[in-house]
């Protein structure tokens, strides 16, 4: 009988680290650490910068979660995994290109790890912006579902400092690749899902930053909340923002003074 016990328990103890399930997702890696409001998951090789990565956010936690009134029900699940391949793999996006390296929602953070070979971006990105990024991002599609898409997605990359600090000559040489091939959105599509991430994340970014410039954060949250309010909130209606936007990015990302777009 205390075999049959033993052998029960070791079985479950396999079960757990192998996987961790929520709803109808499995992150397929092991278990490795919990912190006060983190479940690691990753390989051994990756245990370091998991855990580097995570204590950054614990650093943060607090003071994101107050700015974006977002209290987690339960420690949020990171899962740091060894390459693209396998990782695209889990969010059910095997094609996907080497841009994207992470994923959030409903509780958890997926993200490629900083070792793992190849990529479009820098270990320094992965290392120390997507975490921010990734956290940001969950608690916006947990708590703001509502809000549009470009929100959604320029928000975390804004609160990270992606394309204000580090990366920010990697930023423009990425929004004069999409703005200077195809031109500027019309704002219209930006409230939706109809450009793909890759070239919907850097115009987005840009946006959430004009407005962090011109209103302050405080406009940010606003939105997030009653984006029915945006003429209310901006002081302008939306074709005029898109043209001070254009003036921004032509100025700020472009290298040169505002135009018609």
């Amino acid at each position: 009988m205390k075999k049959i016990i033993f052998l029960l328990l070791l079985a479950m103890t396999i079960s757990f680290s192998l996987k961790a399930t929520e709803g109808n997702f499995t992150i397929n890696l092991p278990f490795f650490t919990a912190t006060d409001h983190f479940e690691i998951y990753c390989e051994e090789h990756d245990r370091k910068v998991s855990t580097e990565m995570v204590q950054d956010l614990e650093k943060r936690f607090a003071d994101i979660t107050s700015r974006y009134r977002f209290s987690p029900e339960s420690e949020i699940r990171v899962a740091v995994y060894p390459d693209y391949d396998s990782f695209h793999k889990d969010i059910g996006r095997p094609d996907a290109s080497e841009w994207l390296n992470e994923s959030w929602g409903e509780g958890r953070i997926l993200m490629v790890s900083p070792n793992a070979s190849g990529g479009a971006h820098s270990y320094l990105s992965r290392a120390r912006l997507a975490p921010v990024d990734c956290l940001v991002g969950m608690i916006l599609r947990d708590k703001y579902a509502q809000a549009p898409y470009w929100l959604l997605l320029g928000t975390p990359m804004y609160e990270s400092g992606r394309w204000l600090s580090e990366e920010k000559d990697q930023g423009k040489k990425i929004v004069q690749y999409h703005i200077e091939g195809k031109g500027f959105p019309e704002f219209e599509k930006f409230e939706t899902d109809y450009y793909s991430t890759e070239r919907m994340s850097p115009l987005a970014a840009t946006l959430v930053s004009f407005i962090a410039r011109n209103k302050g954060f405080d406009a940010i949250l606003a939105l997030l909340e009653d984006y029915s309010r945006f003429e209310e909130i901006m002081g302008q209606s939306k074709d005029s923002f898109r043209e001070t936007w254009i003036e921004f990015v032509r100025s700020t990302y472009l290298g040169y003074g505002a135009r018609k777009a």
